[in-house]
């Protein structure tokens, strides 16, 4: 049981980097008015994205007091996190199934709860608030799964799925899960009701101050989820992909969804036929762990693709997905375990020639799925190792880099999406010495200083964007766009041309292209461009949108 763990406790300390990513930037500035005494109910409650994260902030809190931010720390805290989940479920697995999980079994199910298909979120600190949520469903599932589901238990439910509630917009989704498993574990509608019905008041609460002045809006970065909904096909598309992703590689979204079409074809056939067999149980039905594995992933991936769809369909491919998927590939194995053989030498032995052949196919999909989410976890931790070191040494060099025109585009593509606002963050970092400014490693990155190599990158793709695009001018048909940028083969715009043309933003076809971490957009009428525009981090927003004509001279 403590094999599969342990390796991941290894990958986590060898890769992982006290260095700030992303989001995590976002938490400076709440770290430092705790610091200084000025936190408030209302900044740690403040929506960020499509999430309320109070449980998530008070410990970046905690981790910031202590550790001065320290996320390689953090990483390890969430690696903790995960293995308690891991825990519970062998446990909860245990009282469902009647007998713990064999020796082969359990390291199976270790190495794909483990996946290092998963490995963004493993080396990202802000991604706590998903481990926190799969703790606290993990949590809600143990209290269910006891032999009788008492008051006080289902006390203890209501708080571990109001806790999940208070990490992220998918710890909502443990309320209709939990409601699933305590109408399949009683019957009659007396208890039904004496036991969901106080189950569903308190989701209904949660609910209600959970959305309560809740802004659709400020989800995906600013583009809201509404959209979506007018995308049914597209939105399909994605969670396949998404679900598909869980045997990652560098393929097709096409050939992704195929595979997610696959596996989501067998997770729907175990719970048709959990319920099935539900009906032939004497007695009261054990709590169906793998019916809740396949719920709660499906409405987690549901709940990214509506958000995420914005940012485009290859946003499905992302890694830090992967997680939800990871428990529905476990929902679908958890079911199979304990109807196949423990030992592999009864396996021809206790099954029938077709039983055979699909055991023998389950086990090489499970060594395919671990041997290839292991190399390219590796592979991965190892680029995203290098690039966290250069974003490390822009961060703390950035007053070095030479010429200063390289900076934004340095600070955008490793640092963090708005260059002026990171000037702010980067300062309240370095003044309260956080993340990589922690005195020891400030003077590493210091003495490292600016990557060169990244500076001759970043002005390349500056003089392309603004240099090469910006010689075009409005009016120029269609063939002279094509003869200077060549064809088009950006895809990321699409999601937000369709959702801005109904507003009247974009009236006309556009060609799209990708450079670096731009999106260049020319919008056509009758073959001639009527507008060039320059989109920063591939998101349109108004605010940091370069038009062509601004930057012209």
């Amino acid at each position: 049981m403590c094999v599969a763990p342990a390796l991941y406790f290894v990958f986590v300390w060898h890769y992982g980097m006290n260095t700030l990513k992303g989001d995590d930037w976002v938490f400076v500035p709440l770290v430092d008015v705790a610091q200084h005494g000025h936190l408030t109910l209302g900044i740690l409650w403040a929506q960020y994205n499509e999430s309320h994260m109070l449980i998530p902030k008070l410990l970046w809190i905690i981790f910031g007091l202590t550790t001065h931010t320290d996320t390689k720390i953090i990483m390890l805290f969430d690696a903790l996190l995960f293995t308690a989940s891991y825990a519970f479920l062998l446990v909860v697995y245990r009282r469902t199934a009647g007998s713990w999980l064999g020796p082969i079994q359990v390291i199976v199910v270790g190495l794909v709860w483990f996946s290092l298909a998963d490995w963004e979120n493993a080396l990202w600190g802000f991604q706590m608030a998903w481990y926190l949520s799969l703790l606290f469903f993990m949590a809600m599932l143990l209290v269910l799964s006891r032999r009788e589901i008492t008051r006080l238990g289902l006390t203890a439910a209501v708080v571990f799925a109001a806790a999940a509630s208070l990490c992220t917009v998918q710890g909502l989704l443990v309320w209709p899960v939990g409601l699933l498993c305590i109408l399949w574990r009683v019957e009659g509608r007396g208890r039904w009701i004496s036991l969901g019905g106080p189950w569903v008041a308190g989701g209904v609460a949660t609910a209600s101050v959970y959305f309560w002045q809740y802004n659709s809006h400020t989800a995906a970065g600013g583009a809201g989820v509404g959209a979506s909904i007018f995308e049914p096909a597209t939105v399909i598309e994605y969670l396949l992909a998404e679900v598909g992703n869980v045997f990652p590689g560098n393929y097709s979204v096409a050939l992704h969804a195929w595979v997610g079409f696959a596996l989501l074809s067998a997770a729907a056939g175990v719970l048709i036929a959990s319920w099935y067999q539900r009906k032939y149980l004497v007695g009261p039905p054990p709590l169906p762990l793998p019916v809740a594995l396949i719920a709660f992933a499906l409405l987690f991936d549901l709940s990214v693709a509506v958000a995420r769809l914005s940012f485009g369909l290859s946003s499905a491919l992302w890694p830090r997905y992967t997680m939800a998927n990871l428990l529905l590939i476990l929902g679908i194995v958890l079911f199979l375990v304990p109807r196949l053989p423990r030992r592999l030498d009864a396996v021809r032995i206790s099954l029938s020639p077709y039983g055979f052949v699909a055991c023998v196919i389950l086990i090489a999909l499970l060594l395919t799925q671990i041997a290839t989410s292991a190399k390219y976890g590796i592979d991965s931790a190892r680029a995203d190792s290098a690039s966290q070191s250069v974003g490390a040494r822009i961060a703390t060099n950035l007053s070095r880099v030479v010429p200063a025109s390289a900076r934004p585009e340095l600070v955008t593509t490793y640092l963090y999406p708005s260059y002026g606002d990171f000037l702010v963050i980067a300062a309240i970092a370095r003044q309260d010495q956080l993340g990589e400014f922690i005195p020891e490693s400030y003077r590493h990155y210091r003495a490292l200083g600016p990557p060169e190599k990244s500076v001759q990158i970043a002005l390349a793709v500056v003089r392309q964007t603004l240099g090469a695009w910006c010689k075009l001018a409005p009016g120029d048909t269609r063939p002279q766009v094509y003869d200077q940028l060549g064809s088009p083969h950006g895809e990321e715009f699409a999601p937000w041309a369709r959702g801005l043309a109904k507003a009247g933003y974009l009236t006309n076809r556009y060609a799209e292209w990708d450079v670096g971490n731009d999106v260049l957009i020319a919008d056509f009428k009758n073959g001639r461009a009527m507008t060039l525009q320059a989109f920063a981090a591939q998101i349109p927003n108004r605010a940091t949108d370069t038009p062509c004509s601004a930057t012209r001279s």
